[in-house]
């Protein structure tokens, strides 16, 4: 099957209520060293689990159907992730980095909400592919969000942070009734998770490369000239600015910094 046919089918399947059956279908079409693989893998053990509370009463009616729905989610969220290199026996590209993508960063960022940022959130990735780099992202767990992020931050050597916009506030007022109330127009705001994100990727002393779209408000761990490490801007309607020679030289420098810690990590 081509991957518009698998996630069109996926999507059928799911909206039937089918979530076996769209598990089987990923499990079947997807290569199993594909991390979307390893995703589907852990919905499959989150849907056994919730079959075995409601056999055993352990969970309450009222949570079956949020636990499946957060279920129909996480696929739907799989569906968004996949690419052609996901695939079983998808023709790889012919350069050697490409085919040695194995050392797993931790990619934070929002799920893509339009073409454009679709678009460049799959060029973004594929530059890293060059360099023998997997972008992983854990699953949404609505019970205990913040433990897969602290989990799959134990199994990376390095953080990729995009933050694009997520939100747009017409008019905001800051510090409203005070003295120094001030008011703002046509403000631009990323996911918090990024936020959140880069700061326990910073705790961990991991590797840490920030990408910003230009129009966000600089604040938090994407405010411009307040760290150590440097924000890079980019323009989500120009996907191809990354193979300009500074990007280039960026992501092959940072690239070389994550293989050092890894190897400084897997071989002391």
């Amino acid at each position: 099957m081509s991957l518009q046919e698998i996630k069109d089918h996926l999507l059928t399947l799911v909206g039937a209520g089918e979530l076996d059956s769209a598990m089987a279908l990923l499990l079947k079409e997807l290569d199993k060293n594909s991390s979307v693989y390893k995703l589907v893998i852990n919905l499959q053990a989150r849907l056994a689990d919730v079959r075995q509370d409601i056999i055993s009463g352990a969970i309450a009616a009222d949570r079956i159907n949020e636990s499946k729905n957060n279920i129909r989610t996480g696929l739907l969220e799989l569906k968004d992730m996949l690419h052609e290199p996901d695939l079983a026996g998808a023709s790889k590209p012919a350069t050697a980095a490409r085919a040695t993508a194995t050392i797993p960063v931790f990619f934070s960022r929002g799920t893509p909400y339009n073409d454009a940022q679709k678009k460049f959130m799959d060029y973004f990735i594929g530059r890293f592919e060059q360099y023998g780099l997997r972008l992983e992202t854990p699953m949404w767990s609505s019970e205990n969000p913040l433990l897969p992020v602290r989990e799959k931050m134990k199994e990376v050597y390095g953080c990729i942070v995009l933050a694009l916009e997520r939100m747009q506030a017409v008019e905001s007022i800051y510090k409203p009734g005070s003295p120094k109330e001030e008011k703002f127009r046509e403000e631009f705001f990323p996911t918090p998770w990024v936020q959140m994100e880069a700061a326990m990727a910073y705790q961990q002393e991991l590797p840490l490369l920030i990408f910003s779209e230009k129009k966000l408000k600089t604040e938090g761990m994407i405010e411009m000239g307040v760290h150590e490490f440097r924000i890079f801007k980019v323009n989500a309607e120009q996907p191809e600015e990354l193979d300009e020679e500074f990007y280039k030289n960026l992501i092959e420098s940072w690239a070389a910094k994550v293989k050092k810690h890894y190897q400084e990590i897997t071989n002391p």
